[in-house]
């Protein structure tokens, strides 16, 4: 899973992430890799991550090329709130383009999503 956050240190990024971690199990499962890009610097990355006790990859994309490549990038030196799952052939299987970090909704769609993806 493939998560594009806008700032690091914020309620609701910090929200979206701390859901992640404690939800693990639950939305992502044992053989998932998540990963959580912002344009934010890596030393930041690295402090919100220490903060947030997270044990996934927070990834630092300064200069929003990955964020490009994925329609992710907005205006203003941040990244908009986007989730991808992609499959273990690498292609995505399924995104939110407006992922809400406030609804159990969309954390719920993300699992079914998760789960469909790891079924090839």
């Amino acid at each position: 899973m493939l998560a594009f956050l806008p700032r690091d240190f914020t309620r609701t990024d910090s929200l979206e992430l701390v859901t992640f971690r404690d939800r693990y199990d639950d939305i992502f499962g044992p053989d998932a890799v998540v990963l959580a890009v912002s344009a934010d610097p890596l030393e930041t990355r690295r402090r919100f991550a220490a903060h947030l006790n997270v044990a996934f990859r927070l990834l630092s994309d300064p200069d929003q090329a990955v964020a490009a490549k994925y329609g992710s990038k907005d205006n203003g030196g941040i990244d908009r709130r986007t989730v991808y799952v992609i499959g273990p052939d690498g292609r995505v299987r399924w995104r939110d383009l407006r992922f809400q970090a406030a609804d159990s909704k969309a954390y719920e769609a993300l699992r079914r999503a998760v789960r469909a993806a790891g079924r090839g």
